[in-house]
């Protein structure tokens, strides 16, 4: 291995000769072709690429294609055993018809297809599983509903075994003493139960017995626990006949006789206020455009020209509610200066706005920061607080930003000015600097702090003029996911162009094979504090105790509920990262620091995302009325909502038969299992090579156990070092020549 440090610059002279970044790329290239291999470089934090740059070169590694899965097939790692609660077999203490209808089960399974009431189909159903189905489930459904036990009763005892702390058949055995102690017949297998009532939809239509096995499932329906148990059924099966549809008034009464005995109320009360969904068979089909096409493909002539008439100190003004994104914008716009510049001006960088707490600490100015701070403030009161008092909060914004304009020569005089989150600040800082030129950077829901009484003025007014109208201007975004959720409301296609997340100074440190991997489970929004969060872990334990012998031991570790520093990141051999969010800033940082990441499919994302909720509201709650603003995906907040911007182009089309559907509002009983799957296609997390995909619980064991963590590593830092950073340095230089070029 080589570890070198490179001084680039005017500042530095050898001899009296200078050297820039077309002599740092020789000795580069010289290196490569000696069989050196680029690993990871680490830029200077204060002084940033232009100081003390540490490159580290290893040898004897082969060239990956970027686009091959660097990890062995997971057919060589044994399958896993599913532990006997899931999967019901008869060494769990579950009677043998379990077994014998899981095992007819999968041999009819193309029943499960279709969506609707297929008369045909029906009457033509396997009568020996027809009658199998109804023979299991009328005990359940007809038992001691006097004494209050019935179905659900039995799924609070499972609930309980899952987080019992007790070995499986520990477990296993209580539950079964609970259930005998009931008088309760048989043994409770919550997915052959599933099975058998949707097999009884298919033979009779009655709503009732589909709209029970949506609820029966509740929480743990965004785990898909169907899908992992071996049985042959998942949940989409479940969305795919429209168990979210509103049933009849006639079938609503006979299903709350059904749940009589229910000790849910929460799972009672929702029964009346569920909203009509069409029922869609399966994931959609992927979004009519591709993640490529969003990606920024421009270029510009002579892009080193862009600083041949720079001056020799180019002032730069950040201004942002994000650190992070602060942070990435100069960081990024350095790198570009940089590797294009022969002759770098050397930049004078000046923070403004309002900065989260928990965020890297920049010194920010008071005023505009306590500016912001009241936009937000209102904003949290609600739509319509936040509306009334829209006009004049952007005055006192504008009086702000135009005074600071004024007084402070460091933002006023700014020969570039970097502005970010929210779109709607951004543009009244355009207002307040009508001349000063402009880089806007759109992350995650851009218009989320809007008002709504803005929301056609910035979507469909302001960022048109902005966008293709102004040579002042140049506007982008994190990533191809936003570009087409702001395509989809604007009819406007902004280029996207991935964080390089520099400033982020922690490379990957593995601990090594000595105590088994040691995998971090990375807190996003405290994904593992809530209760989908603490489902997956114990999934994940129980299959782990059934198969412990067949894998590396395997040590899963929680972030820390301080605050961490950027090596605590990095220091295992892996992270789970289960994104809240279809934009995550701390994936850019950890795939720049090339710490191996296993993110859940899209599959399995989208079965997690319409459950993640940021106001601690139920399963029952999520399922009401009530409308999807405060759920954790900020992406489709329906505050934000407008609608497609074609739609009046098709008004005989209905707005869900379009081709994308609307990124709004991603609760269950919305679609939005189909709209996080459809969306989900033009996410980073799922399109950057080497990032590992697991589909559940049992499947995240068997991805660890079958990566090579060491070229996952190797593969993501080539990426980075390739591709993201040429591109990102391609783009800000093109920026800045149009800019340059205006101020001349």
């Amino acid at each position: 291995q080589l570890l070198m440090e490179a001084h680039v610059g005017p500042d530095f002279r050898i001899g009296g000769e200078t050297y820039g970044a077309k002599d740092l790329l020789l000795l580069l290239t010289s290196a490569e072709n000696a069989g050196l291999r680029l690993f990871h470089s680490d830029p200077n934090w204060r002084w940033g690429p232009t100081c003390c740059v540490t490159f580290s070169l290893v040898q004897g590694r082969a060239v990956q294609e970027q686009a091959r899965v660097v990890s062995r097939t997971r057919s060589q790692v044994p399958e896993l055993q599913v532990p006997h609660m899931f999967s019901c077999s008869p060494q769990g203490g579950f009677e043998p018809g379990w077994t014998d209808f899981r095992t007819l089960l999968a041999s009819r399974s193309q029943i499960l297809g279709g969506v609707g009431i297929n008369r045909e189909a029906d009457s033509a159903l396997d009568e020996q599983l027809r009658n199998m189905s109804f023979d299991l489930l009328e005990p359940f459904l007809d038992t001691q509903k006097e004494e209050g036990i019935n179905i659900f009763s039995a799924f609070g005892a499972f609930r309980a075994y899952l987080s019992n702390t007790k070995s499986n058949v520990e477990a296993e055995a209580y539950m079964r003493q609970v259930l005998q102690g009931w008088g309760y017949p048989g043994s409770f297998c919550l997915p052959g139960i599933i099975a058998a009532l949707l097999i009884a939809f298919r033979s009779t239509g009655n709503r009732k017995l589909l709209r029970l096995s949506w609820l029966l499932l509740g929480e743990l329906q965004d785990m898909d626990l169907l899908s992992m148990s071996g049985w042959p059924l998942s949940t989409w099966d479940l969305i795919c006949h429209g168990a979210l549809n509103e049933p009849s008034e006639e079938h609503e009464q006979s299903l709350a006789e059904a749940l009589s005995g229910s000790q849910d109320p929460e799972a009672l009360a929702a029964l009346s206020r569920l909203p009509k969904v069409v029922g869609r068979c399966g994931p959609p089909s992927d979004p009519p455009t591709l993640y490529s096409d969003f990606l920024w493909k421009g270029g510009c002539q002579a892009s080193q020209l862009a600083f041949a008439h720079a001056p020799k100190t180019l002032s730069v003004a950040v201004v942002g509610h994000h650190a992070t994104l602060s942070l990435e914008l100069y960081n990024s716009l350095l790198h570009a200066v940089t590797v294009h510049g022969s002759k770098q001006p050397h930049l004078q960088c000046h923070f403004f706005g309002q900065f989260y707490p928990e965020q890297p600490p920049l010194a920010s100015e008071p005023r505009l920061k306590a500016v912001y701070q009241q936009w937000f403030a209102k904003w949290a009161e609600g739509p319509e607080a936040f509306g009334l008092a829209a006009d004049a909060l952007a005055g006192e914004v504008l009086g702000v930003m135009e005074g600071l304009a004024m007084s402070d020569l460091r933002l006023g005089s700014a020969k570039v000015v970097l502005c970010h989150y929210p779109a709607s600040l951004c543009m009244l800082l355009r207002d307040a600097m009508p001349t000063a030129p402009m880089i806007h950077l759109y992350d995650s829901q851009a218009f989320r702090a809007s008002p709504r009484p803005w929301l056609q003025w910035s979507v469909r007014g302001q960022l048109k003029r902005l966008a293709l109208h102004s040579s002042l201007d140049v506007v982008f975004t994190t990533s191809p996911s936003v570009s087409a959720q702001i395509e989809y409301i604007s009819g406007i296609r902004l280029p996207a162009v991935s964080p390089l997340a520099l400033y982020f100074d922690a490379p990957y440190v593995p601990r090594g094979p000595k105590d088994g991997c040691h995998v971090m489970l990375f807190r996003t929004h405290s994904f593992w504090q809530t209760s989908p969060g603490a489902t997956l872990l114990l999934f994940v334990k129980h299959f782990l105790e059934a198969n412990e012998n067949k894998g590396i031991p395997l040590q899963l570790v929680p972030l820390p509920d301080h605050r961490v520093e950027a090596k605590d990141f990095t220091s295992s051999d892996a992270v789970v990262f289960v994104p809240e969010d279809l934009v995550k800033m701390s994936f850019w940082e950890l795939y720049y620091a090339a710490v191996p990441l296993f993110v859940p499919s899209r599959n399995y994302a989208s079965m997690i995302l319409p459950h993640l909720d940021g106001q601690g509201r139920g399963f029952g709650a999520l399922n009401g009325a009530r409308g999807g603003e405060g759920m954790l995906p900020h992406f489709f907040d329906p505050q934000s909502k407008l609608p497609y911007w074609r739609h009046r182009e098709q008004q005989e089309q209905k707005e869900e038969d379009l081709d994308w559907l609307p990124p709004f509002d991603i609760r269950a009983l919305h679609d939005g299992h189909r709209k996080a799957h459809q969306w989900s296609a033009l996410a980073d997390f799922w399109n950057f090579p080497a990032v590992q995909h697991f589909d559940s619980a049992s499947d995240l064991i068997r991805a660890i156990w079958a990566a090579d963590l060491d070229e996952v590593s190797f593969a993501m830092s080539r990426h980075h070092a390739q591709n993201l950073r040429s591109a990102s340095a391609n783009f800000y230089a093109c920026a800045l020549q149009q800019l340059l070029r205006h101020n001349e």
